[in-house]
């Protein structure tokens, strides 16, 4: 990504810190999601394995 010559520093340095913060605020919910998703199928698979076992 990082290898534009071409582009000028002014651009560069302008598109870095958003393209950053952006990829910030759309990683956490995405983390926070893929937790939660593991919480919910662990709890899942939890009362299915007790379910069988009666």
């Amino acid at each position: 990504k990082k290898k534009k010559i071409n582009s000028p520093v002014v651009e560069k340095r302008n598109k870095e810190p958003e393209t950053s913060s952006v990829e910030k605020r759309n990683k956490e919910p995405a983390d926070e999601q893929r937790t939660s998703n593991e919480k919910r199928w662990k709890q899942s698979a939890f009362w299915m394995k007790t379910n069988n076992q009666r």
